[in-house]
């Protein structure tokens, strides 16, 4: 029996442009369509998980046309601190102000008479940051094309690149390489984790990270192979997390599992989701070029 999870997941994944006429509009209703698409996928069916990553993202200063050639800075050496919480403010303090290249895998699930049914497909979102000079870029390969992020000495742009494979989607879709400018400047890329309940994550400091475990009255623990694990509750959802330290004491990458159960709709629904964050090539340069066609964001 399919759950309402997967019909509202469904739902989301069919929904299409009605008109490819280049309008203000057309490019709201893009990124409203892109919002909506993000967040069931990236969120599992809307478990929140992403409101740890996105702490932990935003503890690394995550902030948006490719990395350059150079050498990758390299940390002082950390020493080994004697509890695990200070092992991970040792990691953020050594990763904060330093750009660096990420990619996010994510991939959620229902949960029927104890199966996993749904896509369970993974999302892949890949970018690179500067938090010095407040420059980058976001890439997710979705169905109707590569949904794009730049930033430019805190200028953002967002616009749709047609996909790799060249498939096309059937019916219509916004227009391909029309990037809308946003009003303002900003401090560091959405992600795609746009209208989450994240913890912390408007927050461009490192410290965001412990902080938003703290308030989550997360337990920071160290695994037998020396990597740092966590776990925290938030009403009907429990979140386990490892976190895996590079060479020079930054944050290599983070693991997270996330659970829900609801019965609000007198019945017991479940569902998992997964996702990975890999960070790399600290401390090389990251540049993104201007589109060619830009519009206003309103």
């Amino acid at each position: 029996m399919t759950t309402n999870l997967e019909e509202h997941l469904a739902a989301g994944m069919r929904q299409e442009m009605r008109t490819v006429t280049l309008t203000d509009d057309v490019l709201g209703r893009a990124r409203r369509r892109y919002r909506r698409r993000a967040a069931m996928v990236r969120l599992g069916y809307g478990l929140g998980v992403i409101g740890v990553a996105g702490a932990l993202v935003a503890g690394l200063t995550l902030n948006g046309d490719s990395l350059n050639g150079g050498t990758a800075e390299k940390a002082p050496p950390i020493a080994r601190a004697d509890t695990p919480a200070l092992r991970l403010a040792n990691a953020a303090t050594a990763s904060d102000g330093v750009s660096y290249r990420i990619r996010f895998t994510s991939r959620g699930w229902a949960i029927e008479d104890g199966k996993r049914t749904g896509p369970g497909t993974p999302t892949v979102t890949e970018g690179a940051f500067d938090p010095r000079t407040t420059t980058g870029y976001a890439r997710t390969v979705v169905e109707y094309g590569i949904f794009t992020e730049l930033l430019i000495n805190g200028t953002r742009y967002q616009g749709t690149e047609p996909r790799p494979d060249g498939k096309t989607p059937t019916g219509d879709h916004e227009p391909y390489s029309v990037y809308g400018q946003h009003p303002g400047t900003f401090d560091r890329l959405d992600w795609g984790l746009y209208q989450m309940p994240v913890l912390g994550a408007t927050a461009a400091d490192p410290t965001a990270l412990l902080k938003a475990l703290r308030d989550a009255d997360a337990t920071i623990t160290e695994n037998p192979d020396g990597t740092l694990h966590f776990k925290y509750i938030n009403g009907e959802s429990v979140y386990n997390g490892d976190i895996t330290l590079d060479g020079n004491g930054r944050i290599a990458k983070v693991a997270i599992a996330g659970t829900w159960e609801s019965t609000i709709k007198g019945r017991l629904d479940k569902s998992e989701s997964e996702m990975t964050i890999e960070f790399s090539d600290y401390g090389l340069p990251v540049t993104a070029e201007r589109p060619a066609k830009v519009v206003p964001f309103k």
